[in-house]
């Protein structure tokens, strides 16, 4: 088993070597939040406080605050760190950049192997573990310079299903509650799986008693996690401040409140009879859920539901992978929820065929990959884990057919059989969809669609280092490479919880006349950027065809602006902001 996870690492390997060799090599990181990250381990190494992960550069004087956890830094600290024994800085950063996802691929396939040998032989283990490289969006959360928390967030889940598939009892439950706090303190995206699997362990209790010791460690282990988390990567502020967004007192609270109440009730009611057990998880959630709303009623909304509206209808309602399956493009839908069906239809064939003593382990597994792809369904980053969760499935389906294949007495039929047999792995209906789509869709449609503004790419956005460290009003979404690639600082990046800063770039974009530039000016930045052919500039332009994005994507430059251009920074165009 070592050696075939050594191998799909490998495989991994030289999958985006070949394919995104040049875009690694180039340090052009596939998401701004990577950049962001480590721009954060950067300045922690430096010698920013353990406990501050604000970002200094982001809208100074003032800084930015983040919601990101200080532990998932320390790997990709530790990597560059070791590599810096043998390499310079910079060619130590690139080189763990590189190493280090691969390494957290390593670990994703251990939680999944833990899960796969609760469900089959060593066939369907090897299966299992291969399966991951033909899921392109999943195993893109490990590809090179993927640094930001999607991968551990997967690593989280995977371990939690393996944790839940054998036998119900104490330690597990411990485990899977310490794994939780683990996952809630990455980010509050846990927060559907924490009820998923707190679901499923209270309904095991509701059923029979014996459910009881895995329910109650998993909540007392969760609830204890979050307590040591929180202080020990914030500081002991963290327990009092309030933050819909992210893991703080209206959570901890009803978490602790919960798991008390589960105790106390349980010691009253006792464990006798469904109806009583049905009791103290009750007593627990309406404890749990009235310590939330008690502690912070203003979370009532939800995490974003105090976003400002210019912030919320140019920001968050344009970030995709956040929206619902509905809100996406007809071709991003299918490639989402293409490997969840397979998986769905191979765990319904397992529970046909498989010996009585398994099948128990094969229904939980589809209410963990129901459950999971519900999730994905109503936000679509989701499909990550509901991808992992799909694996099992897969992997029955994939061996189904191979072994039908390899049944056919006729040798042209079963060679036929078993070549045709690879249509069953993910991979090759999502590149059938992918070659029909391009068939169909006419030249100009692919072109937008594929365009990729040379903004983001780091060779470009190292030109501005001609300029003497300053501070940039730039597109949000390119703000993380400014900060990672050069010295220099800008007023937002998409970040939620600095939302008066967002809004101030937005309306600035958006704004013409003396509006525009009372909003520029009243700035503290020393420059103003646009970069067109981007999404979010589209966006700007759009909305306001009159406004100061329009109006400079269009050569129209007002008088309190001066262009800078050192040596030629197309695509994108810098101006001074004059103030007098």
């Amino acid at each position: 088993m070592v050696a075939a996870i050594l191998l799909s690492m490998l495989a991994l390997t030289g999958f985006f070597a070949l394919f995104q060799n040049g875009g690694f090599r180039a340090l052009d990181f596939i998401d701004p939040d990577d950049a962001l990250r480590l721009v954060e381990v950067r300045d922690w190494m430096a010698g920013q406080s353990w406990f501050d992960v604000s970002q200094h550069r982001i809208n100074p004087p003032f800084g930015g605050e983040m919601h990101w956890w200080r532990l998932l830094d320390v790997p990709i600290a530790t990597s560059i760190a070791f590599f810096r024994l043998f390499l310079g800085p910079a060619r130590a950063e690139h080189v763990a950049l590189i190493v280090w996802p691969l390494l957290l691929y390593g670990l994703f396939l251990l939680m999944l192997r833990s899960a796969l040998k609760h469900l089959g032989d060593q066939a369907f283990v090897l299966t299992g573990l291969f399966l991951p490289l033909s899921m392109v969006f999943l195993a893109r959360q490990f590809s090179p310079l993927r640094i930001d928390h999607h991968g551990w967030q997967v690593v989280a889940a995977t371990a939690l299903l393996g944790l839940s598939l054998g036998k119900r009892t104490g330690l597990r439950g411990l485990l899977a509650g310490l794994a939780m706090a683990f996952y809630l303190s990455i980010s509050l995206e846990a927060l559907p799986y924490f009820l998923l699997f707190g679901g499923l362990y209270a309904f095991a209790y509701w059923r029979n008693a014996e459910g009881w010791p895995m329910l109650a460690a998993f909540l007392l282990g969760c609830t204890a996690g979050v307590m040591v988390s929180l202080p020990a990567s914030r500081g002991w502020g963290a327990l009092t401040a309030v933050h819909c967004d992210g893991l703080s007192a209206p959570y901890w609270s009803a978490l602790a409140g919960g798991s008390v109440a589960l105790i106390l009730g349980a010691g009253v009611l006792g464990h006798a009879g469904a109806a009583r057990r049905f009791g103290v998880l009750a007593l627990a959630g309406v404890a749990a859920l009235a310590l939330f709303f008690l502690v912070a009623p203003e979370c009532r909304t939800g995490p974003f539901g105090a976003l400002d509206p210019l912030v919320r209808q140019y920001w968050y309602l344009n970030v995709l992978e956040g929206l619902p399956l509905w809100k996406q493009e007809p071709l991003t839908a299918l490639y989402s929820v293409l490997p969840s069906l397979m998986g769905l239809a191979g765990a319904l064939l397992a529970l046909r065929r498989v010996e009585p003593r398994m099948r128990d382990r094969w229904r939980t597994m589809l209410i963990l990959m129901v459950g999971a792809f519900a999730v994905s369904i109503g936000v679509l980053r989701a499909m990550y884990v509901a991808h992992a969760f799909a694996i099992p499935g897969c992997a029955v389906l994939i061996l189904a057919v191979w072994r039908w294949a390899r049944g056919i007495d006729n040798t042209a039929l079963r060679i036929l059989a078993s070549a045709a047999s690879v249509a069953v792995v993910p991979l090759v209906p999502l590149a059938v969809v992918s070659y029909v789509d391009e068939l169909v869709t006419n030249d100009s449609e692919q072109e937008s669609s594929l365009k990729v503004a040379s903004c983001f790419q780091q060779e470009n956005i190292a030109k501005l280092n001609r300029l003497a460290p300053a501070t940039f009003l730039a597109p949000i979404d390119i703000g993380p490479s400014i900060l990672t690639d050069t010295p220099h600082s800008v007023i937002a990046t998409g970040h939620h919880r600095n939302q008066a800063a967002m809004a101030e770039v937005i309306g600035a974009y958006l704004a013409k006349g003396n509006k525009a530039r009372e909003l520029v000016t009243g700035s503290h930045a020393d420059f103003l950027m646009i970069c067109q052919g981007t999404q979010e500039m589209d966006i700007y332009i759009e909305a306001a065809p009159n406004g100061l994005a329009a109006q400079l994507a269009r050569g129209q430059t007002p008088a309190w602006l001066v262009p800078v251009q050192p040596d030629g920074l197309k695509p994108y165009q810098v101006y001074r902001i004059v103030r007098r």
